[in-house]
């Protein structure tokens, strides 16, 4: 699997600041590089959709809109591992309880996930569905 699908996608990868919480801990800022292909997409949907923005409220959905794919493909991502892994893997990143190593998800997501760029194209597809019928 290539690091943009796992490192960058579940990282958040996005040369935007990330805030993270951990239950009893301020906020921290975390800087991380925006997967472009992801970004690309984003900003493709807003267009043919025809939304017209000013820059910032433009940027804000573009973010925003990336987010909630980079979530989807995770959870994609996830459900697409052997039940065994996948309880493994959910117990131990439920919910923020452990600060996630995006290199060891990358290795089990290659190891583990049979076509994670068919998952990519699965996800893609019902994304534009969800953002084009919801909008």
């Amino acid at each position: 699997m290539t690091r943009a699908l796992a490192g960058e996608t579940l990282a958040g990868g996005s040369g935007r600041k990330l805030s993270t919480s951990r239950r009893s801990e301020e906020m921290q800022t975390v800087e991380c590089e925006k997967n472009p292909y992801i970004e690309n997409f984003c900003r493709a949907l807003i267009a043919k959709k025809g939304e017209r923005l000013d820059e910032d409220a433009l940027e804000r959905l573009v973010d925003s809109l990336y987010r909630l794919f980079e979530n989807m493909l995770g959870r994609n991502m996830v459900a697409a591992l052997p039940e065994g892994l996948r309880s493994e893997f959910v117990s131990r990143y439920d919910k923020g309880s452990r600060e996630p190593d995006y290199q060891e998800i990358a290795r089990l997501f290659e190891a583990h996930v049979a076509d994670p760029k068919e998952i990519m194209k699965k996800t893609a597809r019902e994304f534009a569905e969800l953002y084009f019928r919801n909008r």
